[in-house]
């Protein structure tokens, strides 16, 4: 998994990854898996604060809970980032589809 930052909902390319990320700041960012990004940006402004150390990674499986707050790090190869972004998880339901039960094909 990757997240890519952008200034804009559409267009643009990505932010440089040395570009540091500014309390109060307005971004948009999109994830890529298996090589293929979203297709929508999230809207995100940016919180920046000081963030506790120690504890226990979570393992993978793991489900997050709607309105807990967690502590992410990034690793890359062998160093893990000195500091933790603060998440607060919004998990927000999608309607499932509508439509003709049983499509017809020509």
């Amino acid at each position: 998994m990757n997240i890519k930052w952008y200034s804009g909902a559409t267009g643009g390319s990505a932010l440089p990854s040395t570009d540091a990320l500014v309390n109060g700041s307005h971004h948009y960012a999109s994830q890529t898996i298996g090589g293929c990004e979203s297709s929508i940006r999230l809207d995100v402004t940016l919180t920046v604060t000081t963030t506790p150390t120690g504890g226990t990674p979570l393992p993978g499986t793991t489900p997050l809970i709607n309105g807990n707050h967690y502590f992410a790090s990034q690793t890359t190869g062998p160093c893990e980032s000195t500091t933790r972004l603060y998440v607060t998880v919004i998990i927000t339901t999608t309607a499932a589809p509508t439509g003709n039960v049983t499509p017809s094909f020509c």
